[in-house]
């Protein structure tokens, strides 16, 4: 099977597919009037002009699934996702999926479905995507499903929890413990994790490049990555890898040094998370403009064998606070940003308590790593600590 851009004379091919494909959701629905069964090929043509539609063919060249999209301002509306009934459940619809996505990044993406298609939700969810309203449209309940494909703009949705995908842990040793890393990560998207942490260190932490990869194509949600980045060769090649973002450690670069990758990553269409331990640090990051800080809670320098926790996180932002007066406005830098920054509070984290504490001292978010791998059960406490986070 491929999958590519569907030309005009497809057109006929693909409604008569889209009719054959829906008669399941009108019987789901007792309803033979939806509206994809209702669609003309005019109408078709006119989605056809303003957008675009892919095709899923078969080694006879027949059409056997389909899916379309179009851009207004930064959010790609995504509709009609159909696979013939004889080939269903084979992961074409996923395919589809990915691969509108692919054709545009750094999007905001938009779908939507019946609130009676709980395997079509289902399938949503796993691809990271989040309901955010519920519509009724001809006595049909629709839900409407987002995902932000911007590692940044994902966090400022709401406080969250980032996941910290490492293998190995110089504390603790080996953290996988026979588990898939890319299947644990997939979990914790169903969890309602929207972004990702992974770590590609290899001689500390056990990571790789392939694991990034793995990760990026297996959850299709914003990837931060996690290494030593020192030039921007290193950030060029984990953008080709898919990450979303990537980290940049004060401690172990200079002013110019942070500058100029600070401004390769944004150039390669990725988020810097820039990385403080300490006041100092912090004033650095301010100076240079970044819309992204991490507070890590342990000495990367040490490689977080100490015990540090959120404690460091309540004084770096306590003291900040003190000045702001508030955290809605930061004062002007150089770069003249107005907003105040997103702040993760990274490492150190094991409990709801610690969640709420990082949460009140200003952090957005909240990235966790051991604690969620030595823990007896890895999904409950992910959810525990993002209830922490969302709650007021």
């Amino acid at each position: 099977m491929r999958i590519v851009k569907a030309e005009y004379s497809d057109l006929s091919e693909i409604l008569q597919l889209q009719h054959l494909a829906f008669q399941s959701e009108a019987i789901l629905l007792n309803n033979e009037k939806i509206p994809p069964l209702l669609q003309t090929l005019q109408e078709l043509e006119e989605e056809y002009s303003r957008g675009v539609i892919l095709k899923a063919v078969d080694t006879e060249d027949k059409i056997v699934g389909s899916v379309r999209g179009h851009v207004e301002r930064n959010t790609l509306y995504i509709g009609k996702l159909i696979v013939h009934p004889t080939v269903q459940n084979r992961g074409i619809g996923r395919k589809l999926l990915d691969e509108i996505e692919r054709l545009y990044p750094r999007l905001r993406y938009e779908i939507f479905t019946s609130s009676k298609s709980s395997r079509t939700l289902k399938m949503y969810e796993k691809r990271g995507y989040r309901q955010f309203k519920e519509k009724i449209i001809s006595d049909i309940m629709i839900v409407y499903m987002e995902k932000e494909n911007s590692f940044s703009a994902a966090i400022a949705k709401s406080s969250t929890v980032i996941p910290d995908i490492k293998c190995i842990s110089p504390k603790h040793g080996d953290l996988l413990r026979g588990r898939d890393p890319a299947e644990v990560a997939s979990n914790f998207v169903e969890c309602g994790a929207t972004v990702l942490s992974v770590v590609t260190e290899e001689r500390n932490f056990g990571g790789s490049k392939q694991l990034l990869r793995s990760i990026v194509e297996r959850t299709r949600v914003p990837v931060l990555c996690k290494d030593f980045f020192t030039t921007r060769a290193q950030l060029e090649e984990v953008a080709a890898l898919g990450a979303a973002a990537v980290l940049l450690i004060v401690g172990d670069l200079s002013d110019a040094q942070l500058t100029e990758l600070h401004s390769a990553a944004h150039e390669l269409g990725m988020d810097a998370l820039v990385e403080v331990c300490n006041e100092a640090e912090m004033e650095r990051a301010l100076a240079l403009g970044a819309p992204l800080i991490g507070i890590n809670n342990r000495d990367i320098s040490t490689l977080e064998l100490d015990d540090g926790g959120v404690a460091r996180t309540e004084r770096i932002l306590g003291s900040r606070s003190k000045a702001w007066g508030t955290f809605e406005k930061v004062p002007q830098t150089p770069q003249n940003f107005e907003k105040r920054p997103i702040f993760v509070s990274e490492s150190g984290i094991s409990t709801p308590a610690d969640a709420r504490r990082a949460k009140s001292a200003g952090a957005n978010a909240i990235l966790v790593g051991t604690a969620l791998w030595m823990a007896e059960d890895m999904e409950k406490t992910y959810r525990s600590l993002l209830e922490a986070m969302q709650n007021d």
